[in-house]
């Protein structure tokens, strides 16, 4: 899955332990490294 898909499935989840949430965004966040431009489409 692509790390803005990832992020996109991440920002809806709801009922789900807000620690889980905050460990899959990191690493989603981290499979971005190295791609700058992809890092910054995923902050907006």
């Amino acid at each position: 899955m692509h790390p803005i898909e990832r992020l996109r499935y991440v920002a809806r989840a709801g009922g789900v332990d807000q620690t889980l949430l905050a460990v899959e965004t990191a690493d989603a966040f981290s499979s971005l490294r190295g791609e700058p431009a992809e890092l910054m489409n995923a902050c907006r």
